[in-house]
């Protein structure tokens, strides 16, 4: 999910009302100890915020990362509305990098923290390749993606569409693109998927034309 990464660690400095991190996680119950450690497919490093959102004690809070050596040590923010370690309803958290969830802004609802604008990406999808993942979702946590996406490649050819994958979670899955919106010219461009253990792996490839694809996508996952 070919994104920018950020070498600095990203502190958090509230913008436009929002909080800003490095990093989010959704599905560890407990802060994790041991380094290396990766988060949302990115290397944790001292000084990384991250939004842990399903907690067992203690959820929806914000965390700093030291890390010594192979141990990763927390320290709970208070960065929410009043100084608080807890966040109350309409708090905002930017989330800056991740291989799901870059580029998203959630906020509090009083219960939970629901995305506001989904994940709006741009990629470059390289030419001439084949089978090339640009996106891998753990069918474990999810099974399902919708992906709303437009490509642009040389001067004039450009096209959009809807794609869906789905996965039993285990060892299968299937791909729908074709709810294609209607081309000007041929972008050369298709997706594929396969599953490798829990893993569902989306890829595409390209055609050779000399010329490189910008995508920009939206996606939801569940």
């Amino acid at each position: 999910m070919a994104l920018t990464k950020v070498t600095n660690s990203m502190l958090a400095t509230p913008a436009n009302g929002f909080i800003k991190v490095r990093l989010a996680d959704v599905s560890l119950t407990t802060l994790p100890l041991v380094a290396p450690l990766s988060i949302d497919q990115v290397v944790v490093a001292s000084n990384d915020l991250v939004l842990f959102t399903n907690l067992s004690s203690g959820n929806n809070t914000i965390h700093k990362a030291t890390v010594t050596g192979l141990v990763v040590s927390w320290a709970l923010q208070s960065l929410y509305q009043g100084d608080s370690s807890t966040p109350s309803v309409q708090d905002f958290v930017t989330i800056k990098e991740g291989a799901y969830y870059a580029l998203n802004d959630v906020g509090f609802n009083g219960t939970a923290f629901y995305n506001v604008l989904d994940n709006r990406v741009s990629q470059t999808l390289l030419d001439n390749k084949t089978d090339e993942i640009f996106l891998e979702l753990d069918t474990a946590i999810y099974k399902n993606v919708s992906m709303d996406y437009s490509v642009h490649r040389g001067a004039t050819s450009c096209r959009g569409g809807l794609f869906r994958a789905i996965s039993n979670g285990a060892t299968a899955a299937h791909v729908d693109d074709t709810s294609q919106q209607p081309a000007i010219g041929t972008t050369g461009v298709s997706f594929t998927s396969a599953m490798s253990g829990t893993i569902l792996r989306i890829r595409y490839t390209t055609t050779s034309t000399g010329s490189d694809a910008t995508m920009k996508r939206v996606i939801r996952m569940w």
